[in-house]
């Protein structure tokens, strides 16, 4: 009996050891994968969210982390997202200041836009927190407006540290944090989607001046600055235009042209090659029903008169704005 016992028990401790040991080989199998897992995992989150500490973001592609769930926001989203990388990407060069002006003042006029909407969707919904979401907004739209003065009164002195940091906080704080956190009250609120959805761009503009269909407009930028095409082609989109096409040389643009006019031309006065005027001439050599807005860094009136003589109907002034883009298309339409 006594061998008996002294026997089980040995088995008993001899099992309890396999079974420790497949558990250790188990874990030590599992952990590897785990830890690699959890390694990627914050690897992927930093490169979405950038270093907060350093640049203005790495995030400067739109992706479905940035998204809330609501179509008219996130498409907002991602028009404030590529002007506040466009800040991003200009530098203290004078020409590049020229659109980091045109940038600032189309941010903030989006910006008003963008929070009414907003504000007017948590009405809707009955969001407990509008009012604080109000006063973030009026924050946020005041220091825009403070950096942009400062860039009228004297744009070498602008600080673009500091706004390139007040970009990143808005971008990660409020639309990142504060955005989504009136998710839950509102996106299930489907009347009070559609409502703010029919809310358009520039509303005051368009009850005032004569009805420019910007869905069906074809628009050709010219301009040998990739900076300022791409902030001259995300107005385009917010207004509603999708037939925007560009060219980095004025010789580019008339190889597009004589394959298809189209309604507005945005050609800019210096660049290398040909200037704005020479193009129009050319221009009208082959093509006479494209409308020729001619942009330019200097005052207008210095071209006015060479430019008309070529076939330019339409003066646009940098730095611009959301506002002078709009009408300058719309008095050129209307002639």
């Amino acid at each position: 009996m006594c061998f008996g016992h002294r026997g089980a028990e040995a088995q008993r401790r001899s099992s309890e050891v396999l079974f420790l040991l497949f558990f250790l080989t188990i874990l030590l199998c599992v952990s590897e994968p785990l830890c690699f897992i959890k390694r990627r995992f914050f690897q992927s989150t930093r490169r979405e969210l950038g270093d907060i500490g350093g640049k203005i973001m790495s995030l400067t592609k739109w992706s479905s982390n940035l998204e809330i769930g609501i179509g008219c926001i996130d498409a907002d989203h991602k028009v404030l997202v590529s002007l506040i990388n466009q800040v991003h990407d200009c530098s203290n060069l004078y020409e590049e200041l020229m659109v980091l002006g045109s940038v600032l003042s189309a941010l903030i006029e989006y910006t008003v836009y963008h929070f009414n909407r907003e504000e007017k969707l948590q009405e809707l919904c009955g969001y407990s927190q509008l009012e604080a979401h109000k006063t973030s907004h009026h924050n946020l739209t005041i220091q825009a407006q403070s950096f942009y003065k400062r860039y009228v009164e004297n744009p070498a002195d602008l600080p673009v540290a500091e706004i390139k940091g007040f970009l990143r906080n808005w971008l990660f704080n409020h639309i990142m944090i504060e955005d989504f956190a009136f998710r839950p009250a509102c996106l299930d609120n489907k009347d009070a989607i559609a409502e703010v959805t029919a809310m358009t761009f520039m509303k005051d503009h368009a009850e005032t001046s004569a009805p420019v269909d910007w869905g069906r407009l074809s628009v050709l930028i010219i301009d040998d600055n990739p900076n300022f095409r791409l902030l001259i082609k995300t107005v385009l989109r917010a207004v509603g235009v999708r037939n925007v096409q560009e060219a980095a040389s004025a010789d580019d643009g008339l190889k597009l042209l004589i394959k298809r006019p189209v309604d507005v031309v945005l050609c800019d006065w210096v660049m290398e090659g040909m200037h704005g005027a020479e193009f129009a001439r050319r221009l009208r050599e082959f093509d006479d029903s494209s409308l020729i807005v001619l942009v330019t860094g200097h005052a207008v009136e210095t071209h006015r008169e060479q430019a008309s003589a070529s076939g330019v109907i339409g003066f646009l002034q940098k730095p611009i704005s959301v506002r002078s883009l709009v009408d300058v298309i719309t008095e050129v339409l209307s002639k």
